[in-house]
């Protein structure tokens, strides 16, 4: 599977900046949160409903170690709270490192 398959969202109403009702905070990893990008590929080919991502209210960090200044939060939301379950029990912490 190659990045293209990873990043692309085929799936209305899912992906960067959508919010739903039932949220997880990414741990933030040496300063800074993103989303991995194999986690975006495993939210497009298994979860049910809807679900998106985005940072919290754009909060700039210019302090961030990699002095790019990244957000200090994201979140993965879910319109279904199952789907949320699903993924708490995939996900690997060790992937934001």
């Amino acid at each position: 599977m190659d990045l293209e398959d990873y990043m692309s969202i085929d799936r209305p109403n899912c992906g960067y900046g959508f919010e739903y009702r039932y949220k997880w905070e990414v741990p933030a990893a040496n300063g800074h949160a993103g989303v991995p990008a194999l986690w975006v590929g495993w939210l497009n080919k298994n979860v049910k409903k809807n679900f998106g991502w985005h940072f919290d209210d754009h909060i700039h960090n210019p302090d961030s170690p990699d002095g790019l200044g990244f957000y200090k939060r994201s979140w993965i939301t879910f319109s279904n709270k199952r789907d949320l379950f699903w993924f708490r029990l995939w996900v690997d912490l060790r992937d934001v490192d």
